[in-house]
This record gives C-alpha cells, sequence and structure tokens, in this order.
C-alpha cells in the first residue's frame, strides 16, 4: 500500500480574455505554485479572489490542485 504525503498546493486562475467567434470563452490560465498545502480552503480563496482583482480580466473560479507524492509503505 502506498502513502500519500501530501507536498504543495497550487492557485489556478482562468481569466476570460475575450470570447470566440463561437461566443466561447477564451481563457488564459494563471498559475501560482507554493502554497502550504494546510492552507484552508476558505483562506486559498480569499487569495485568489484578491489576486484576481489585479488582472484587468474577470475570472468565475478560483481553481485549487494539491500534488501529493506517493511513498511505498514501509
Amino acid at each position: 500500500m502506498a502513502i500519500r504525503e501530501n507536498k504543495t498546493s497550487t492557485l489556478k486562475l482562468p481569466l476570460i480574455t475575450g470570447t470566440d467567434d463561437n461566443g466561447d470563452n477564451i481563457i488564459m490560465n494563471k498559475t501560482i505554485s507554493g502554497f502550504d498545502p494546510d492552507l484552508s480552503d476558505d483562506d486559498m480563496a480569499a487569495i485568489g479572489e484578491k489576486v484576481g482583482g489585479l488582472y484587468k480580466y474577470g475570472f468565475e473560479n478560483v481553481l485549487r490542485v494539491d500534488s501529493y507524492v506517493l511513498k511505498a509503505a514501509a
């Protein structure tokens, strides 16, 4: 059985930069890495909202991606 060890959390902002000919959103993803994995979801969302407000583009969601290292059990 593998042991999951939380390594890092990443914040992603899918910024809406416009629309294409079909009316679909054109998305530019901005990624900020290196967050403490113990940071709460509420805190991560608040940071994403603040950082997202610095861009001239709007966004619909703040995404959190947690990465793990899988180690073999001893």
